[in-house]
């Protein structure tokens, strides 16, 4: 929650005419959330920013965005200020600075076209599900699932009960024990995962610097 990333992904409108979802994206642990919604304007940010996303998971130190009308309106910018959440921006000539949602973007739209003919028209009412398996799948950039470094656990999903693979939660340990042991657990994992996504990053920069430079004509 130091820096979250948020974009619109607009498509075909599907049974309820919705046809855009404001994606919401955690930049370190990869974090998402993907909020259906019937229109762009700065209200509906606004609303779901308040009600769906930092009502459940507190205020990020700093809100970053592309330069659309809606992100950078006065409503906007009060809110945050309000809040004490700084805003930061894409450049028009360095599009690629917000890179998070647009992948995770790409991701849900492969996802949603996985579904049946029937569900694709109703697609909406599927994205909530699609996301918690993202959520829940281990990240290569960092090695870890996106939920195990948001909230200190992995998620509980179905598949552990009919395998048994979740603990049971019968072991015996204090809430001083639990704090003590998550934080040398979390440590560690966020140790790994920045150590992942350096390495992710440097591959990713020397692909691009290999890159042929464009010729101006």
């Amino acid at each position: 929650m130091d820096l979250v990333c948020i974009d619109f992904l607009s498509m075909e409108p599907d049974s309820r005419g919705i046809s855009n979802v404001l994606v919401v994206t955690d930049h370190y642990t990869r974090y998402a959330q993907a909020f259906p919604a019937k229109n762009q304007k700065a209200l509906t940010v606004a609303k779901i920013l308040v009600e769906k996303y930092f009502i459940h998971y507190g205020l990020p130190v700093r809100i970053h965005s592309d330069q659309g009308r809606d992100f950078e309106s006065r409503l906007i910018r009060e809110l945050l200020t309000t809040l004490g959440i700084r805003k930061s921006r894409t450049t028009p000539y360095h599009p690629q600075g917000d890179p998070q949602p647009e992948r995770f973007n790409r991701t849900l739209l492969a996802m949603l076209a996985t579904l049946g003919q029937e569900k694709k028209r109703s697609w909406s009412q599927h994205v909530a599900s699609l996301v918690h398996a993202y959520n829940s799948t281990k990240s290569d950039a960092t090695g870890y699932s996106p939920y195990y470094l948001m909230f200190g656990r992995e998620a509980r999903l179905p598949v552990d009960l009919c395998f048994e693979t979740s603990k049971d939660g019968t072991e015996e340990r204090n809430h001083f024990q639990y704090v003590e042991s998550l934080k040398q657990d979390l440590q560690r994992a966020y140790q790994l995962a920045s150590q992942a996504a350096d390495k992710t990053h440097l591959r990713n920069k020397r692909a691009y610097d290999q890159q042929e430079p464009f010729s101006v004509r």
